[in-house]
């Protein structure tokens, strides 16, 4: 997800609105009903029906609500839009479909995708009285009506229930519908105890929706819009349309919800996006469908990637982040991220280690010619470019940044003609909040590199081989088995030998998963001696595989990208039958992957930094390791491959890759 791309709505609409963000609500929506140009009547019919009755008051407020920040909201009509949405639905419906084939197709049958071809349509102008006032009708609706409802603050309702839209997706009525397909999921809960608690009534829709399958993909343009309510529930995309599903599916039925999101993670290349729902008393629960709703902790599952910032999105304009802003008076001058911020920072919920001020001297820094009032930019690396996640401001003597979170490599710049221009070398912030930067060392070493990407992200392939064995036995039921290598730890290398103490000779050879644990591996290689290089041929055997193309002769091919995977959690395993009884001696495997190992025949190519990127070479490798000589000390290294497209930053520090 790159929420640091902002794709702009018109220059003369995009100033306007910069203009008007910091005035008062009645100066927003008067500005508002002029933008409207045509469309003005609509929206005043919505405000005229609503004020002219007292009961309505609350009602007024929301309409109000929504028409002041309707300027800051647009979509995109077109033949061209139609056509890429349906790739989402055909995924849907076959589901063993490899995404970037079928994304191809598209390509080749329609030509690249962009939004160039597409018209805008801003919601201002185009959203009529009868569409509004439904929404708001059937907002209400379901925040009166639901015992939970009473314990959601009309702030919390008007950013995380009445919101018609999630993004820029295309305007449809959808709540009537939605809520008759939800809300019957929660009868059973309206009359226990524990009904005045939204996060309850969330647990019960979500656990209720989560038989249904997700199709994890990135393999769509960048710049495909939000799906939209409906589209979404194909559940087939990334982080950002799984999160729409879940807002779309609590806002329909009263329960108050958001988007929390990372610009960028601290030790990856991309951000990320999750669901947060309040509980009675306010608090965040964060949810990432179809996992368990757990409390948002300092020390919660997002806090291993290390973000330095999180956001919250609100329907609302940040009128305190844009009064910071302003002073620039020109939304030119502003990096794209920070036009018109609709999020909060909540990054001091998420995070255990955050300053709320940090201080890097001016004269460590190459910032020459500056005005005062120029905003500054904490940027992460994102591959070998680096990427705004926080502003800043230049006091007397430093540069200020607020509510930074510890554990990434961050460098700080300018934005000057649609430009970043960097005024600092890389640092991370300490534990004492001090910065430390990265200063080459006159002296070099040779290093041993095992990988191009963080294999912090590989984990989840990781953590299935904890506990599974390696058996052995002359039965093919495997009644009478011995336990050849128990595994104990994750691997750190795509290849990964384990030697075999015993005398009896076996025809069959298996692996066999830990209990509630599904078998998935990658490569598995039999010998009968510690020095052989040819491993033993037979028959592929196992159980039931999750599809055919997890199917157990993947084990055997040689190729590491390549993997089974078992049909279920209880008894997995993959085997060979070797024919004839044999010695085992070693056993070399290799974990399910996503092909960010080193591997042999693979080209690659080393950078240091030193004020910009500089190569140390190009080199094949000739086995899952490669060695590099006369590296720089204390260096920011790269290394970028021909094959794959993960690759990220790290340090060499005593033997070892170091991500950040």
């Amino acid at each position: 997800m790159d929420r640091c791309r902002v794709v702009f709505i018109g220059f003369a609409l995009a100033s306007l609105l910069f203009l008007i963000t910091a005035c008062s609500n009645s100066v927003r929506l008067e500005q508002a009903l002029e933008l409207a140009g045509k469309n003005r009547n609509e929206l005043q019919k919505v405000l005229n029906r609503y004020k002219q009755s007292p009961v309505d008051s609350l009602k007024y407020r929301a309409a109000c609500f929504l028409i002041e920040n309707m300027p800051y909201y647009h979509y995109y009509e077109g033949k061209h839009l139609d056509n890429y949405l349906t790739y989402f639905k055909t995924l849907a419906y076959d589901r063993s479909q490899k995404s970037s084939l079928i994304m191809d197709t598209y390509i080749n049958r329609y030509g690249y995708f962009s939004l160039s071809n597409l018209d805008v349509k801003y919601d201002v102008q185009q959203i009529d009285s009868a569409y509004l006032c439904n929404n708001i009708e059937w907002a209400f609706k379901v925040w009166k009506e639901q015992p939970w409802g009473k314990n959601i603050l009309f702030s919390d309702f008007c950013e995380y229930i009445l919101p018609y839209r999630v993004g820029d997706e295309q305007l449809v009525v959808w709540r009537d519908s939605l809520y008759k397909e939800f809300n019957p999921l929660l009868d059973s809960l309206r009359s226990t105890k524990c009904a005045d608690d939204p996060i309850v009534a969330a647990n019960v829709l979500l656990k209720a929706l989560s038989k249904n399958k997700i199709y994890y993909t990135t393999d769509y343009p960048s710049l495909m819009p939000h799906l939209g309510p409906f589209d979404c529930q194909y559940l087939v995309g990334s982080c950002r349309e799984i999160t729409d599903y879940v807002l779309y599916a609590c806002r329909a039925v009263g329960i108050p919800c958001g988007e929390d999101f990372m610009p960028l993670s601290g030790d990856g290349n991309a951000g990320h996006s999750w669901a947060f729902i309040l509980d009675k008393h306010g608090d965040s629960f964060m949810e990432e469908f179809p996992c368990d709703i757990k409390p948002v902790t300092k020390n919660g599952g997002i806090n291993i990637a290390k973000p330095s910032k999180v956001y919250r999105c609100t329907f609302s304009v940040n009128q305190q982040m844009a009064q910071e802003l302003s002073p620039l008076g020109s939304s030119s001058s502003l990096y794209p991220f920070f036009h018109n911020p609709k999020y909060i920072d909540v990054t001091t919920l998420y995070r255990d280690r955050v300053f709320p001020e940090i201080s890097i001297p001016l004269n460590v820094m190459n910032l020459v010619k500056y005005n005062k009032e120029e905003i500054v930019y904490l940027c992460q690396a994102q591959y070998q470019d680096w990427v705004p996640i926080a502003f800043g401001k230049i006091e007397d003597t430093c540069v200020k940044f607020n509510n930074i979170g510890v554990g990434a490599i961050c460098r700080i710049a300018l934005w000057r003609e649609n430009h970043l221009e960097f005024i600092s070398t890389p640092f991370t912030v300490s534990e004492e909040g001090k910065p430390s930067f990265y200063i080459l060392d006159k002296k070099s070493h040779d290093i041993v590199l095992y990988s191009k990407f963080n294999l912090r992200f590989e984990e989840y392939f990781f953590n299935k081989l904890l506990a599974g064995v390696f058996e052995a036995s002359n039965d093919l039921n495997f009644k009478k088995k011995d336990t050849l290598y128990s595994i104990s730890s994750i691997p750190s290398r795509l290849y990964t030998s384990c030697y075999v103490v015993s005398p009896k000779k076996y025809r069959y050879v298996r692996y066999r998963a830990a209990d509630k644990v599904s078998c998935h591996i990658a490569e598995i290689a039999f010998f009968t001696n510690v020095n052989d290089t040819i491993r033993l041929k037979g028959c592929a055997i196992g159980s039931h595989p999750a599809s055919s193309n997890l199917d157990y002769k993947k084990v055997f091919d040689s190729d590491p990208s390549t993997s089974f995977e078992s049909n279920g959690f209880l008894g997995g395993w993959v085997g060979l039958d070797l024919g004839t009884p044999q010695e085992i001696r070693k056993i070399v495997y290799t974990p399910a992957n996503r092909d960010n190992f080193i591997r042999k025949e693979a080209t690659y190519e080393l950078y240091y930094f030193d004020k910009h990127w500089v190569s140390l070479g190009r080199k094949t490798a000739d086995a899952d390791s490669l060695v590099y000589q006369d590296v720089p000390i204390n260096a920011l290294l790269y290394l970028d491959c021909l094959k794959g497209i993960e690759k990220r930053i790290f340090t060499y520090e005593n033997g070892k890759q170091v991500w950040w």
